[in-house]
């Protein structure tokens, strides 16, 4: 190998190394603006990623929800490898990615790096607003009433009374969700029981926190209060709930009634925005 092609490959690992690096460093760094929303959008949205640097000499990365890190334009060009379905904005000297029609494929996080001043980059997350966060994600409560009763139940897609988690009427008693990474919360979605005991769900504080429930209980005073509801959810109906603007990201949701009464609810689900 001559010397030239030496040098070529140890650049190339180089400049693998840094992209994996501006990858890794996800949850760190500043997000941020995805158009038309924050972080979010909706399958068949245009969506226009941005960078923060105004140089033209940058490397985009892309980590699905499924696989590592892709390589997807370098020197604010599009790469051989390239999925389709993507584009570059350079206008006013930038390099923003455009995405013209969003599918599935298309959500995870996006790392913008700056070659030329050795930025170690900042990623955005692009996160489907249409995606039940909740759903199917790992549980815990406070207590379990029956066997019949546990908390998983409030997130297995099933809002029958025949699926509905319940605690003992303790205080307080709370439900929570592992969302799996922080993430920012727009809405919940409650489904009260059908029955004639749906009176027990009251007076309620949703929040997030990242603070594992499981290692220690949610404490209202170190967590970010998504809505405290007041009042009764009407039974059996599917409601949603949109958290108070300055509600801060988490990676755990929870539900928690202060006053001693069994906390009841047959589905429970998050979303984005």
């Amino acid at each position: 190998m001559t010397l030239y092609k030496i040098v070529q490959a140890s650049v190339g690992l180089l400049f693998l190394g840094h992209v994996l690096l501006g990858i890794a460093s996800f949850g760190q760094q500043t997000c941020e603006a995805i158009i038309p929303a924050n972080t979010t959008s909706h399958l068949g949205d245009k969506a226009v990623i941005k960078c923060r640097q105004s140089s033209q000499n940058i490397a985009w990365t892309f980590c699905s929800k499924t696989s590592g890190p892709q390589l997807i334009a370098t020197n604010c060009e599009l790469t051989q490898s390239a999925p389709a379905g993507y584009s570059l904005d350079k206008s006013n000297g930038g390099c923003n990615l455009v995405i013209d029609n969003v599918n599935l494929s298309h959500y995870g996080s996006y790392t913008c790096q700056d070659l030329s001043t050795g930025d170690p980059g900042h990623t955005v997350e692009l996160a489907n607003t249409d995606e039940n966060l909740a759903l199917g994600k790992n549980t815990i409560q406070s207590s379990t009433y029956v066997a019949s009763t546990p908390s998983n139940v409030a997130v297995d897609g099933n809002p029958a009374v025949t699926s509905c988690s319940m605690t003992f009427n303790y205080a307080p008693e709370w439900w929570a969700v592992d969302l799996g990474q922080e993430t920012a919360v727009g809405h919940v979605r409650v489904t009260n029981r059908p029955d004639q005991y749906y009176t027990r769900l009251a007076n309620f504080f949703i929040a997030t926190t990242n603070v594992s429930p499981w290692i220690n209980a949610p404490s209202l005073s170190k967590s970010s209060i998504c809505k405290y509801y007041t009042g009764i959810p009407p039974s059996g109906v599917a409601i949603s709930i949109y958290c108070e603007p300055d509600v801060k990201p988490g990676r755990y949701l929870y539900v928690m009634m202060t006053q001693a009464e069994y906390l009841c609810f047959c589905e429970l689900e998050v979303y984005y925005k």
